[in-house]
């Protein structure tokens, strides 16, 4: 995802109708969110942080994209595909962990099962 594309993602989360709603939101001044978006600046690595808390997301997955994506800008196409690897490597890493997860919350009729088994010990 390139910078307006999580910008984007932050106004629908938290249902901003604007960017200058999501400025206030940020608690920053109007001109930084056009700056994001007209003069292409991307996100340091503590604001990808803060963006990914907002989102909900692994902030390694934003600090990847904001690299590939300042890499893309800087003409080197062989550091634009390492980055979008290890954002891939990211995106599958967590939905693995969330698979597993899954795999591994019992059902309600095996958990009463093993509530009841645990009260009796």
């Amino acid at each position: 995802m390139k910078t307006t594309d999580y910008l984007d993602a932050i106004k629908a989360r938290h249902g901003l109708a604007s960017d200058y709603a999501l400025a206030k939101f940020w608690g920053c001044a109007k001109q930084n969110i056009s700056r994001f978006r007209n003069r292409g600046d991307t996100f340091n690595d503590e604001t990808a942080i803060q963006v990914a808390e907002w989102l909900e997301i692994d902030p390694a997955q934003v600090i990847a994209d904001m690299h590939a994506e300042r890499a893309e800008k800087a003409g080197n196409p062989a550091l634009v595909k390492a980055w979008q690897r290890i954002a891939r490597s990211v995106a599958a890493s967590v939905l693995l962990a969330f698979s597993v997860a899954l795999v591994a919350i019992p059902s309600p009729a095996s958990a009463a099962g093993v509530m009841w088994q645990c009260i009796l010990c």
